[in-house]
């Protein structure tokens, strides 16, 4: 049993706990606890107040002195306590929700980090197809369990809303004609649905632009395609995304087809891979997995070529690239040690304010850990120039996928280190704010943070009371 409990002020004296213990650690400026609780079975609070502060528990009237009380709880639902006028909420989390640990050494700049905890590395484990918002004190205070499929990539949009991709693949690889974007209103219920138009939606990336229109990946599979000089064809998945817009109609599309070169794959050769709803292996020789709009074009990362990619609007051509094998559009790295290897199976590139370009390069097969980096391209002097780099605090860490590097408005990052467990918020110097760890095989895709003001806590519980109302 997890020892913890609410204490609603040091000189009250005050401890409660219920059987199967509570996050976070006691608290008194905490106000969002967690216990675990099955369906049917009841949880048993314990208080002790030694201060004679009075507690109420559940709506009861206040009690003093040290008791034992049951509240009938289903997952989701939850409990008041409240002690000398301040309320303190306890809600059920899912017996099946990944269970966790969080350390916080300062105070976060992110009000909330959204996470897609139910990806795993072991494909046996429990299915655990949650989103889930953890606030700042690595509370999980909303989470939504999806009825078929896997959540991946979540994000909250600008008002309120959420969306994430919806994957029904046991391998996980982005091609089914199943998958879709969804978008969700806090309480669960679903606005709309999008596809991309005549290849599956792929999962990695889908991203709502100011308009309303999405961004979204997408996989293109040709076969009999002859490469370097073999007698036999072979198949293959090029890399795509479309802009859909809110009715469902394509607005715009681009492939990789005639614009990245096969030579520019060889370091994943190995990928070649049997894909569910594919017959027969194809090569996944490029594996994009984010779109950024930058001005007239496009930022675009794929994994399998070790490289971002600036895409022109107008012709879908190659403006620059940065990493991976060198062609006549790559820019020249300065000041990074790596600028031979730069990127191993990067993910998330993504463009600031100031115009600089950041990318959780995940050093996959590189022999190190995740880092985070961030460059400032100079088109002119077709340079990438390193302004910074946040190394994965954990030496050992190893990241074969995933991963997200946000920054915040204070300078903060917000890394989801891949197919690592942890997710952190950091300082700019790389020292860690809070770290929240899933425990294996799990981990979250991405871990997008929400910044103050977007969401308000009142909404946040009303919506998870909405879907998980006590009667």
């Amino acid at each position: 049993m997890l020892a913890a409990g609410v204490h609603a002020s040091s000189a009250f004296g005050l401890t409660i706990t219920t059987d199967q213990g509570l996050q976070p650690a006691p608290d008194p400026a905490v106000h969002d606890y967690v216990t675990r609780c099955e369906p049917g079975n009841s949880v048993r609070v314990s208080v002790a107040d030694t201060g004679f502060a009075g507690v109420s528990v559940d709506g009861a009237p206040e009690r003093t002195g040290t008791f034992q009380t049951t509240v009938a709880l289903q997952p989701g639902q939850r409990f008041v306590v409240r002690v000398a006028g301040s309320d303190y909420d306890v809600r059920c989390l899912p017996a099946d929700f990944p269970p966790f640990t969080v350390h916080r050494d300062g105070r976060p700049q992110a009000a909330y980090y959204v996470t897609t905890p139910g990806q795993k590395l072991d494909p046996a484990a429990p299915a655990a197809p949650y989103v889930a918002l953890f606030d700042a004190d690595g509370v999980p205070v909303w989470w939504y369990r999806a009825p078929s499929g896997t959540p991946i990539d979540a994000t909250v949009l600008p008002d309120g809303n959420l969306t994430w991709n919806v994957s029904h693949e046991a391998g996980g690889f982005g091609y089914d004609y199943g998958d879709a974007v969804e978008e969700h209103r806090l309480d669960g219920s679903l606005v709309r649905t999008t596809r991309a138009w005549w290849w599956p939606t792929d999962f990695h990336e889908s991203l709502t632009l100011p308009d309303g229109n999405r961004l979204v990946t997408t996989y293109q599979r040709r076969d009999g395609v002859q490469l370097y000089g073999l007698p036999w064809g072979v198949s293959v998945l090029d890399a795509a995304f479309q802009e859909i817009d809110p009715d469902g109609w394509q607005v715009y599309a681009w492939s990789s087809v005639g614009r990245v070169s096969p030579d520019e794959s060889l370091r994943w050769w190995t990928s070649l891979l049997p894909y569910p709803g594919v017959a027969g292996v194809v090569w996944d020789w490029q594996h994009i997995n984010s779109i950024e709009p930058d001005g007239d074009g496009f930022i675009v990362s794929m994994r399998n070529t070790d490289a971002i990619y600036r895409i022109r609007r107008s012709d879908g051509a190659v403006d620059w690239k940065l990493g991976g094998t060198p062609t006549p559009e790559s820019l020249r790295v300065v000041g990074d040690p790596h600028a031979g290897d730069l990127f191993g199976g990067q993910h998330d590139a993504r463009v600031w304010p100031d115009g600089t370009v950041s990318v959780h390069d995940n050093g996959s097969a590189r022999g190190r850990p995740p880092r985070i980096v961030r460059y400032r391209i100079d088109t002119r002097a077709r340079t990438a120039t390193l302004v910074q780099e946040i190394t994965d605090p954990d030496p050992g860490a190893s990241s074969a996928c995933c991963g997200s590097a946000r920054m915040l408005p204070g300078g903060d990052w917000v890394a989801a280190w891949g197919s690592t467990p942890s997710v952190e918020e950091l300082r700019p110097d790389g020292s860690p704010v809070l770290e929240l760890r899933f425990a294996a095989p799990y981990f979250t895709y991405r871990a997008p943070p929400v910044p103050p003001g977007r969401l308000d806590r009142s909404a946040i519980v009303a919506a998870m009371d909405a879907m998980h109302p006590r009667r």
